[in-house]
C-alpha cells in the first residue's frame, strides 16, 4: 500500500513540475527516479499477486482433501454395509455448499485486507491537518528570478 502511494506520489509529482522540468533540463533525473519509483512497484505487485495464488492453492487443494476424504469414508462405509452408494452421492453433493465458499475465502481475503489498508490510510489522512511535504536541503541546478515584483 505504502509502495503504492509513494509510486502515484512521485508521479504527481512529476507531472505538476513539468514545466519546472523543461526549463532546468533535468529530465534524465527525473526518468532515473520514476524508473526506480516503477520498478518498486512492480515488485510489490508481483509480491501481491504471488501471495494471492498461493492462498488460492492452498483452499484448493485443502476443499479438493476434504472431498476427496469424504469420498474415501464413504467408500469405506459402503464396504462395510454401514451406507449406500446415494447417501454417499447426496453426502458428496451437499459438501459442495461447505467447499465452494472454502474456494472463494482467498480472493475475498486479500480485497479485505486490501480494503483495511485503505480505510486506515483515509484514516491517517483524516487525523492529520497540515500536509507534511519533502524539505529538499539542497538544490543542483541554478535558480534565477528575473522581472520579480513583490
Amino acid at each position: 500500500m505504502e509502495s503504492n502511494n509513494a509510486f502515484i506520489s512521485v508521479i504527481k509529482e512529476m507531472l505538476d513540475a513539468f514545466s519546472t522540468i523543461t526549463y532546468y533540463k533535468i529530465h534524465d533525473e527525473v526518468v532515473a527516479s520514476i524508473s526506480e519509483k516503477s520498478n518498486h512497484q512492480e515488485n510489490s505487485s508481483a509480491s501481491y499477486n504471488r501471495v494471492t495464488g498461493i492462498i488460492g492453492v492452498a483452499v484448493h487443494i485443502s476443499t479438493y482433501l476434504v472431498m476427496l476424504s469424504v469420498f474415501l469414508v464413504g467408500a469405506f462405509l459402503v464396504s462395510m454395509g454401514k451406507t449406500t452408494y446415494g447417501d454417499v452421492l447426496a453426502l458428496f453433493n451437499v459438501m459442495n455448499y461447505f467447499t465452494n465458499p472454502l474456494k472463494k475465502i482467498g480472493s475475498k481475503y486479500s480485497k479485505y485486507v486490501s480494503a483495511k489498508n485503505i480505510t486506515e490510510k483515509i484514516r491517517n489522512i483524516c487525523a492529520q491537518s497540515v500536509y507534511e511535504g519533502k524539505i529538499v536541503d539542497k538544490f543542483g541546478k541554478e535558480i534565477e528570478l528575473r522581472n520579480v515584483s513583490f
